[in-house]
């Protein structure tokens, strides 16, 4: 019994032993710890690491856990922020709530930096804003770097926030050169994908007009200027309502504009305006807008002036068929009416079908109906946007 005793305590001296030969090779400058006493055990509750690799952290842990038998669990560091230096160049922006400064930063990227006016304040803290901007991190919406401390002119020093800046013009400024069909279908796209996903994230942007929409050289469009409520998650559901209300009244108007700035002019708008209203789903509303421009989205726009096509009517349909024998039977019932069918074998026997037609989904679905054994076509046809491949459709 004595014997093992020693023994064991033993074990525990050279396990010290080794932690304390770890410890003295790392630098007494790396780590500065604070203890809490609890249940005869000790919880690091605040660690600093300057410049210590992965390595040396892992060393650290692996010391302090044999010294003071602390589980790694309960081991948090907490890195120091290195502060960007900004140096601010001149005045780009202002609005009701911020201004907007151009800036670069210590490895001399040109940044946009943001100062919250007294009214945008009011309507929520610079964080908040900041935390909105970052969750709706997408290719079409502004990135944002950081929340820095900046000199402001006239003003002093003021917590900002530091965004990328966007090097191009506003939709507007675009909107009124000459503009291909290709390029008004991709404007429109990527503000809807960019709005969806604002939404996706319980936000809204409650300001999206032309100049809040920029377009970089390259054609890739950006976002800007989220309004400052960056989360619906505490409001009402009827001001959720109103506000999401608001965003697809913007996105409507914006699309309507780029509609007619193409060159399907005027018909293209009221084409997309013709099944949708301020209370139609966002879903509906990026539908629309992408069925008058199915024709230009699959490079068929060569159809409306060889084969005088109405280009904006026709629609990309997209459904699954049991066998060939299927779309065989709808490509005969269907007729003059198919403008494009394509068939792609997915797995023995099934069949992945795209179908291009002027006819709207009710009517495609009723020469569906008149295929025997064509259920399967029938359950699954739906606007490529919305295709999933189940068998969503209920058969009356």
């Amino acid at each position: 019994m004595l014997s093992t005793k020693v023994n064991n305590q033993s074990k525990v001296s050279e396990k010290n032993e080794k932690a304390k030969t770890i410890s003295s090779d790392y630098p007494s400058n790396c780590i500065k710890n604070r203890y809490r006493k609890k249940a005869n055990s000790y919880s690091i509750i605040h660690t600093h690491l300057h410049g210590c690799g992965s390595g040396q952290v892992q060393q650290a842990i692996y010391a302090l856990q044999t010294a003071q038998r602390i589980n790694t669990k309960t081991l948090c560091f907490r890195m120091k922020r290195k502060v960007l230096d900004i140096n601010l160049l001149n005045p780009i922006g202002d609005g009701r709530f911020a201004d907007v400064w151009l800036g670069t930063d210590e490895i001399g990227r040109n940044v946009a930096v943001k100062v919250l006016r007294e009214e945008g304040k009011g309507v929520s803290t610079i964080l908040d804003h900041a935390r909105a901007l970052v969750r709706s991190k997408h290719k079409n919406v502004v990135d944002v770097y950081s929340i820095e401390s900046v000199f402001i002119p006239n003003i002093g020093n003021e917590k900002c926030i530091v965004m990328e800046h966007i090097d191009g013009i506003t939709l507007e400024e675009r909107l009124n050169g000459d503009l291909t069909n290709q390029e008004a279908y991709r404007l429109g796209h990527e503000i809807s994908e960019g709005v969806k996903h604002i939404h996706a994230q319980g936000l809204v942007h409650m300001d999206l007009h032309d100049e809040n929409v920029l377009v970089e050289h390259d054609g890739n469009v950006k976002l800007i200027d989220i309004m400052y409520l960056s989360s619906l998650k505490d409001v009402p559901e009827m001001t959720q309502a109103t506000r999401f209300k608001y965003d697809k009244k913007q996105l409507i108007s914006l699309l309507s504009e780029i509609c007619s700035k193409s060159p399907l002019g005027d018909e293209a708008r009221i084409e997309f305006s013709s099944g949708i209203s301020e209370d139609s789903e966002l879903e509906d509303i990026t539908q629309s807008f992408e069925n008058v421009f199915t024709l230009i989205r699959l490079g068929l726009e060569y159809m409306i002036n060889t084969f005088k096509v109405n280009g904006v009517r026709a629609k990309h349909y997209k459904f699954r068929s049991e066998c060939a024998h299927d779309v065989d039977e709808l490509r005969k019932l269907m007729g003059g009416n198919i403008l494009s069918i394509q068939t792609q074998q997915q797995y023995f026997p099934d069949n992945n079908v795209d179908l291009i037609t002027a006819l709207e989904l009710e009517d495609v679905r009723n020469f569906m109906r008149q295929v025997v054994d064509g259920h399967v076509m029938l359950q699954t046809v739906q606007y490529y946007y919305n295709y999933t491949g189940e068998r969503d459709y209920e058969l009356i």
